[in-house]
């Protein structure tokens, strides 16, 4: 019995002694004490070394408390057993800050799953979540019972418990003790708060002191009076706001005695915050930008603030303030003091007006007794970073001393440098210093710091991203809201730890190299404050790209007359700009002679260029010299290509790791990995060689594993060099790099030495040029099929001249797009080796963009580091019928006028079928005009009516050009055409007050009608008053309602007329280094609030997307697209676009997540709030169903019996994947919840996959928007038991998975361009034609460059396979149009990405294409889903068809002209190519009879045909042969010798337009010759040759032996003939890699401007070789021309 009870003794002690060990980590003692600290990752370094005083103190004698300290990163990566062992250890928990602490996928879910858990501890949450902070507890009791949520509040409602918390505010927190006077764990909840609140070492060391003592008298464990804490500390004056430098915080006195300002010397003002713990935020980054500065010569005032706090001051405190606004002899009077719930304007209200519980003191300012002012001053002031800044740049002693006269006040900066993330002043005062930025009138740079939840300084080197994508939001988009510009990455995180807390921190480590070209751009923006503008030496940069002398243009902008205007304004402003030509076609002429891009396959062009006049050549030395000063990763990239790129990374990985950074190790391997796939997929495109190129490759990804897992392994190295140098001989082109500098682009060869050519032209210290060439046109037949091109060495050394040699003070880039901000590498937060960032140096750059391209514009903000300066859209006008229509829309009035029965109707039904087949209206329709019904005429008669409400641009913009009293008609008229049953339109309320039926207007009515609404805006803008125009109503109601609508049409007159100048002064703005003003931007009729334009537009940031109104919109339209369908399909593809979504607010994104069956969580009152959407949660099947019946029956249309989760492959632009990658991510986890509503069902059938479910499952536990902590709280949110056939993204997985497909990969749905790529790849084939034969072949590039995988586990992986089988099955898709302005023609974007995809779509269903839909949402109120086919039609109807809208075109001269020829017809033939089954003859036969045969008398064709218009005629016409020679169109020989001899007869009388259908197309231009008159061929046939040299082309002896290469009707082109060469040095083929040996080059003729005018196209890495054929090299000397024609064509390729 005695051996029993000893044994039961000893294992009752183990047991004990075990559960004791279990408690606590740290605990020796039964009665210690654990203390658990929560906070942010930059805090908790401080709440480290504030936790060893403690315990210093308190551990004297023996081990009585211990801490745990854990950042909210580290309870983030913590899986719920984890955090459930940590809370059981801990006796007192202390959430100090963090909202990811709160909410289902949290440490919040851990205690709600076990709540037992805070049975006699002390809990105490504070700046949180409100859903954990009301979890607090002290001793059982919950703290916040009987406490309004409403007074509980967020963190950025101000004045609430947690609001007052994060801002600082005692005075709140003290009143709610007496608000709830007798909830005593309230009162100790905010006796601790207060702490937290004061900030500071200090104050968190009471704290700590306090919430033991609460503790251990809770327990009855006695309490030691030494500890006692001491009271707040209130914040002192070097707490809150003071200067820093040097490490010392400094008054604004003491600073400047120490440091006083030189006013010799520029200012610049760096800007940080002090944090919760009291220590200054990147105070080691500060220092270094403090003394960079000092460096260049400047002053510095470095300013500090608290992030957001304010107080609350008493009557005493008030007119302590008010005082100082009144001047001597002045007195006040404070006539009423309200609370701030009174007022519905705040604007006018001085002080902080977000906090509920302040009182306004209403004051007048008295001068001896006289009223001189009333002032509105809230009671509640700030104590941040925003009162900082006014007090220690301006010389106001308040915040509403500089409010009441901020004039009175300049700030004593040139510069700021903002180092703060989210918004400048959160909510507390966001607003506010906006404004003030805005009236400091200077720049304020953006410098970027990250922590090392997101990157190291490894990590960040080498990663593809740049900085993660989940702060783009934080540390750019937000920022953008304020007017911040050229986000910089400056710094990134290390972390510091402490194994016997367990804490771990972050470590700010500065980028040097960073932080001097932020110096450098800071000091070029001051020098073009303090420069004379007549020394200021300006680029002004326009876009010929492709090239061509057609192409000088850019997006709906009339680029030559804008720099026009810019150049008189500026020569007015004092800039030294020459003589400034005499009119727009004046400019065209010098560009066309001396600004042109020339590809390689026009060499004679490059000749004439190099040898004009003005030329600039930059010698090759000077480049090279400019070249070896890059990072040695882009030099590496430039002439070896991707091998060398990831060699030198490779190296630079090593160097991490070996100092330190293991983090660095995954990063370079993720990197490496894509690179092997993107690698392998070119390699692929080469056939002959792949299989030999993908064994290298995948050896040489072998060789660098290897270094990176062993950074001292030298054999990896060897072998990788081996391999290296095997595959650098395979010559592959477009992945061996451009070669030693010059490269073979834009490079001429005189007296044996070569120059790069500059093209541009100068105008005093005024340059103007083109941005370069992106380089595919250099291999025409290889580059666009890769995805790893870098811009060629012409484009680096144009921007180089630019910014060195010419030294341009400031870059103007003019118009949307250029191409730069598109050029390879990071996404953002780039280094010295991203492409952008060595284009724009360290110059200033000003970006004039179009209103409404903010999504793409936002690009050249953040990768190319530009001011955006917005212009105006075109006029936007309604449609008037014309033509064909006009007589359509007469016999369907007749039509329906006539009585049944009367013989005449079935005539008038007759001539509509005629003429409907005629029109080819009956493809439009989807109709059948043979046999057409009553329904069907009223359909043609519902589309003429939607052709009249349809707007159309009425030409183009001038930037800064006054828009005439008829335009400024126009527009508003548009603007007031949205319409809605809440809203009417201003057209309806005419129609009403005329007495017609608007939802059933006659034609004539119609026109009558759009007419009406203009003259009465016209009326309105010559003076007559609204009264008189409404004299004659006599309805009240409709009369008021149109007083207000014609109230709105003066608003908009006047915002409009007001733009051009407010675009033009924020360009000088710019000039002089000011700040532009920020503004959302946008269509004008959609977004009137981004009027008046000249702003620094801005989007929406994403983590708020979609909003609530997004939502509902897209929900409504994807009801609408499945109430369309007779069955709903398993599949749909739908593309997803950034430029969209800047527009509608995610409004396509909720469309797929409706297919998909899901929908955000709609109790989220934070997402309802406008803000963070975190939860997506499945809608119940039932309700999909219940609501798409109800869209069926408004329709007339039969119930369904199901409505599935529709199983959507959605693809996405890269720009989306770069701004937008929270959404994107957001997208995914969609996916994820819609498989798991299906989880039961998976398993029940399928009980072997749950590892691989749960695997998919795993990112909604474990990433960036977590949806629960635990698979056990989750489920109970997802999942709905859906069967398999009625959730198809379920079904599809499990086929996946089944087929070999890892759970993870087979959820994945969103697919992309590669990481650091742009755009489907397909336009730039489309563009040349000669370089495929079958449509398949552009469909496999759109395949390789759209197939990488973006969710949140991996971020642009090429798979090629999966996303083919994803693919396959899918019979409909849907693209989206939110603007009034762009169409699906007008941009080859759209083309390239949903032709593309229908392409892709086609070739994997054999030969299947997908019925194509466009969401149409212009007005959000009457969305429509329509067919592609009809929409495309209705665009081509409306405007490049239409008389109206060729005549105002016309009015634009050269760009007009530009328009017409590369923005519908070469743009057309990408659809053409792409999607054919929506492009026809009709199509082709109408831009002949319009464009060619003048069909409405309008002299297009002589307007076209003339002038610099020429070159456009050349292209319109050469894409139409194109289309006929590559068998599209089926044109008669009539229409084919008519159009060839347009084409011939323009290149004859003014020479080739150097675009690809007059240079790069030989095989079509061969082809066409059979068309072109005798007479003309000679002509021709020389301008051809002259330009290229090709031997086809060549002069006869015989010129009627001319154009016999194709001697029948739709021959094939001729394999071509040999290449000749002439001229004094020669030339090698200017065009490597090409397909005929008709394309092969000569020269052009020699100089006469002396000896060695000369150039030389050289073969340089694979770029300069060709796999069909080798150089011609030409005999030096001067040679008779027929004995060149004989060496050329016995020694060109395949001649031995």
């Amino acid at each position: 019995m005695r051996k029993h009870l000893i044994t039961v003794t000893a294992v009752l002690l183990m047991l004990m002694f075990c559960q004791s060990v279990a408690a606590a980590d740290n605990s020796t003692e039964d009665n210690s004490t654990t203390v658990l600290v929560i906070g942010s990752s930059t805090a908790t370094k401080s709440y480290n070394e504030v936790a060893y005083t403690v315990m210093n103190l308190t551990n004297r004698d023996a081990k009585r408390v211990n801490f745990q300290i854990r950042s909210t990163t580290q309870i983030g990566n913590m899986t719920g057993d984890e955090i459930l062992s940590l809370i059981n250890s801990s006796s007192i928990i202390i959430a100090e800050w963090g909202t990811q602490l709160a909410g289902n996928g949290s440490f919040e879910a851990v205690i709600r799953a076990h709540p037992s858990i805070l049975e006699n501890k002390l809990f105490f949450a504070f700046e949180s979540g409100p859903t954990l902070v009301k979890l607090s507890r002290i001793n059982n009791t919950e703290v916040f019972t009987g406490v309004n949520d409403s007074d509980i509040g967020t963190y950025d409602r101000p004045g609430t418990l947690i609001g007052a918390c994060h801002d600082g505010d005692l005075t709140s927190l003290i009143a709610y003790k007496q608000k709830y006077p007798g909830n005593t764990a309230l009162h100790q909840w905010i006796d601790c708060a207060l702490y937290y609140a004061a900030a500071g070492k200090t104050n968190l060391e009471n704290q700590f002191k306090l919430a033991l003592k609460m503790y251990y008298n809770m327990r009855g464990i006695p309490w030691n009076s030494s500890w006692e804490p001491a009271t707040v500390e209130p914040a002192s004056p070097l707490s809150s706001e003071f200067l820093y430098r040097d490490g010392q915080r400094f008054t604004k006195e003491d600073y400047f005695t120490r440091y006083p300002l030189d006013p010799a010397k520029p200012t610049v003002a760096v800007l940080s915050y002090v944090g919760s713990t009291g220590e200054v935020t990147y105070a080691d980054a500060m220092q270094q930008i403090i003394d960079a500065l000092v460096s260049r010569g400047l002053n510095v005032i470095p300013v500090i603030g608290t992030w957001s706090n304010y107080v609350i001051l008493n009557q005493t405190g008030m007119q302590n303030i008010i005082q100082t606004l009144c001047m001597p002899n002045q007195t006040y009077n404070i006539t009423a003091i309200r609370g701030i719930g009174n007022y519905t304007d705040l604007t006018s209200i001085l002080g902080v007006t977000s906090v509920s519980s302040a009182n306004v003191y209403e004051v007048q300012i008295l001068d001896n007794g006289n009223l001189i002012r009333s002032l509105k001053i809230s009671t509640v002031q700030p104590v941040n970073v925003y009162s900082a800044l006014v007090k220690f740049l301006t010389d106001a002693s308040n915040v509403v001393q500089y409010e009441a006269n901020p004039e009175k006040y300049p700030v004593k900066a040139n510069v700021i440098i903002d180092m703060l993330t989210f918004i400048t002043g959160s909510t507390t005062s966001g607003a506010s210093v906006t404004k003030f930025f805005d009236r400091s009138n200077i720049p304020v740079l953006r410098a970027m710091i990250t922590s090392s939840t997101y990157r190291t300084i490894g990590q960040w080197i080498v990663s593809e991203e740049g900085f993660s994508w989940m702060s783009v939001y934080w540390q750019c988009a937000q920022p953008e809201m304020q007017g911040q510009i050229e986000p910089l990455a400056i710094g990134v995180g290390e972390i510091g730890s402490d194994p016997e807390t367990g804490a771990q921190w972050d470590i700010t480590v500065t980028i040097p190299e960073r932080i001097e070209k932020l110096v450098s751009r800071a000091f070029n923006w001051i020098r073009l404050q303090t420069m004379a503008n007549s020394d200021k030496k300006v680029a002004i940069v326009y876009y010929n790209y492709p090239p061509g002398k057609q192409n000088i243009g850019a997006s709906y902008l009339n680029v030559p007359e804008s720099i026009i205007e810019i150049l008189k304004r500026m020569k007015a402003e004092g800039y030294s700009v020459g003589e400034i030509p005499q009119d727009a076609d004046a400019l065209v002429e010098m560009m066309i002679k001396n600004g042109i891009n020339v590809a390689n396959w026009a060499p004679g062009e490059l000749e004439k260029l190099a040898n004009s006049s003005n030329a600039i050549l930059w010698p090759y030395e000077d480049y090279l010299a400019w070249f070896n000063t890059l990072d040695p990763v882009a030099r590496k990239e430039m002439v070896e290509g991707p091998v060398g790129y990831i060699e030198e990374l490779t190296r630079v990985a090593v160097q991490c790791i070996n100092e330190g950074d293991c983090r660095v190790r995954d990063e370079m391997l993720k990197t490496l990995n894509r690179w092997t796939q993107e690698m392998i997929s070119n390699a692929n495109t080469h056939p002959q060689i792949a299989g030999t190129a993908i064994d290298l490759i995948n050896k040489m990804s072998a060789a660098l594993t290897a270094v990176i897992w062993n950074t001292s392994n030298t054999t990896a190295w060897d072998l990788f060099y081996i391999y290296k140098n095997q595959f650098m001989a395979l010559n592959v082109s477009g992945m061996t790099g451009w070669g030693e500098p010059p490269g073979n682009v834009m490079v001429v060869t005189r007296n044996g030495r070569k120059y790069v050519v500059i093209p541009g032209l100068m105008f005093g210290n005024v340059f103007i040029g083109p941005e370069p060439q992106r380089g595919w046109e250099a291999d025409a037949a290889n580059l666009y099929h890769s995805t790893i091109v870098p811009p060629p060495h012409c484009y680096l050394a144009w921007y180089a001249w630019v910014n060195t040699v010419f030294g341009a003070n400031a870059q103007i880039h003019v118009g949307r797009h250029a191409t730069y901000e598109w050029t390879p590498r990071k996404q953002y937060a780039l280094s010295s080796f991203d492409y952008p960032d060595i284009c724009i140096g360290d110059t200033p750059s000003l970006y004039i963009y179009i209103m409404d391209g903010v999504g793409e514009g936002l690009q050249a903000k953040r990768r190319g580091l530009a001011v955006i300066i917005d212009h105006l859209t075109p006029p936007l006008t309604r449609t008037k019928l014309y033509g064909d229509l006009q007589e359509l829309a007469g016999l369907v009035s007749s039509y329906e006028a006539t009585p049944t029965g009367n013989p005449m109707r079935d005539e008038y039904a007759k001539q509509i079928r005629e003429t409907i087949i005629k029109l080819d209206l009956a493809r439009d329709l989807g109709i059948n005009a043979t046999n057409m019904t009553d329904d069907d005429i009223d359909r043609v008669h519902d589309y003429l009516l939607s052709i009249t409400s349809t707007l159309m641009p009425y030409g183009l913009d001038t930037f800064g050009l006054n828009w005439t009293d008829s335009e400024v008609a126009l527009m508003v008229s548009g603007m007031l055409s949205p319409d809605s049953d809440v809203d009417p339109s201003l057209q309806r309320l005419i129609s009403m007050m005329n007495g017609w039926n608007f939802s059933n207007l006659t034609f004539e009515q119609a026109e009558a009608l759009n007419n009406a609404t203009v003259e009465m805006i016209m009326e309105l803008l010559r003076g007559t008053s609204i009264d008189t125009l409404l004299e004659n109503i006599t309805d009240p109601s409709l009369k008021a309602t149109l007083h207000s609508k014609l109230e709105l049409a003066l608003q908009y007159a006047s915002l409009l007329k007001d733009s051009p100048s407010s675009e033009m002064d924020a360009l000088m703005e710019g000039l002089s280094g000011h700040y532009i003003t920020p503004a959302k931007g946008g269509d004008p009729v959609k977004a009137p609030y981004a009027l008046p334009t000249g702003r620094n537009f801005y989007a929406q940031d994403d983590n708020t997307l979609p909003t609530k109104v997004a939502w509902d919109l897209g929900k409504r339209l994807a009801d609408m697209a499945l109430a369309q369908l007779d069955t709903i399909p398993e599949k749909m593809a739908a593309v997803v676009w950034c430029v969209e979504t800047a527009r509608d607010d995610g409004a396509m994104v909720s469309f797929v997540l409706r297919m998909l069956g899901v929908q955000p969580k709609m109790d989220d009152k934070t997402w309802l709030g406008g803000g963070k959407l975190s939860y997506i949660v499945p809608t119940n099947l039932t309700e999909l169903l219940s609501d798409l019946n109800n869209v069926r029956s408004s329709m007339g249309l039969s119930n369904l019996t199901s409505r599935p989760r529709i199983d959507v492959i959605v693809t996405t632009s890269g720009l989306f994947r770069d701004l937008f990658p929270n959404l994107l991510a957001k997208m995914d986890v969609a996916y994820r919840v819609a498989l798991g509503a299906s989880y039961s069902k998976i398993l029940q059938a399928y009980p072997e996959l749950k590892t691989q479910l749960d695997l998919a499952l795993d990112p909604l536990l474990t990433g960036q928007f977590k949806q629960a902590k635990t698979m056990a709280d989750l489920l109970k949110i997802i999942d709905k038991n859906d069967s398999l056939n009625v959730n198809y993204i379920a079904k599809h997985w499990v086929e996946l998975v089944l087929a070999g497909y890892d759970g993870d990969t087979a959820i994945t749905r969103i697919f992309a361009p590669p990481v650091g790529d742009y755009g489907a790849g397909v336009n730039h084939g489309v563009e040349e034609a000669w370089t495929w034969d079958n449509r398949s072949e552009l469909a496999d590039v759109y395949l390789r460059r759209m197939s990488h995988a973006y969710s949140n586990t991996r971020w642009g992986a090429s798979m090629e396979g999966l996303f083919e089988n994803l693919l396959k099955g899918v019979t409909v898709a849907y693209h989206s149009r939110s603007t009034n302005l762009y169409g699906v023609i007008d941009n080859d974007d759209y083309y390239d990405y949903y032709g593309g995809l229908s392409m892709a779509i086609e070739k994997v269903n054999g030969g299947v294409a997908p019925s194509l839909n466009v969401l149409y949402y212009a007005n959000p109120s009457r969305p429509e889903v329509v067919s592609l086919q009809e929409f495309m039609r209705r665009e081509m109807r409306t405007r490049y068809y239409n008389p109206e809208w060729i005549k105002s075109m016309m009015n634009e001269g050269y760009s007009g002209a530009r328009t017409i020829s590369n923005k519908f017809v070469a743009y057309l033939w990408g659809w053409q190519v792409t999607a054919p089954q929506l492009v026809d003859d009709y199509d082709w036969n109408e831009i002949t009879d319009i464009y060619i045969k003048d069909k409405y008398n309008l002299g297009v064709n002589r307007w076209l045909s003339t002038g610099n218009r020429a070159y456009s005629m050349i292209s319109i016409t050469g894409t139409l042969l194109t289309a006929a020679h590559k068998g599209f169109w089926k044109a008669d020989e009539a229409t084919l010798r008519l159009v060839a001899n347009t084409w011939a007869s323009t290149v004859a009388e003014y020479g080739v337009a150097c675009c690809d259908c007059s240079c790069g197309n030989l095989a079509m231009m061969e082809w066409a010759m059979q068309y072109v008159n005798p007479d003309l061929l000679a002509r021709v046939k020389s301008k051809i040759y002259e330009a290229t040299g090709a031997a086809a082309f060549a002069p006869s002896e015989n010129p009627n032996q001319g154009g016999e290469s194709g001697s029948t009707p739709g021959g094939q082109p001729h394999d071509g003939s040999s290449g000749t060469s002439g001229g004094s040095e020669g030339v090698s083929a200017a065009s490597p890699g090409t397909q005929s040996s008709s394309q092969n080059v000569g020269a052009g003729s020699e100089s006469s401007q002396g000896a060695g005018k000369s150039y030389e196209v050289t073969a340089s890495g694979s770029s300069g070789s060709s796999d069909t054929g080798m150089p011609v090299y030409a005999i030096l000397g001067v040679i008779a021309l027929v004995a060149l024609v004989g060496v050329g064509y016995f020694m060109g390729p395949g001649r031995k």
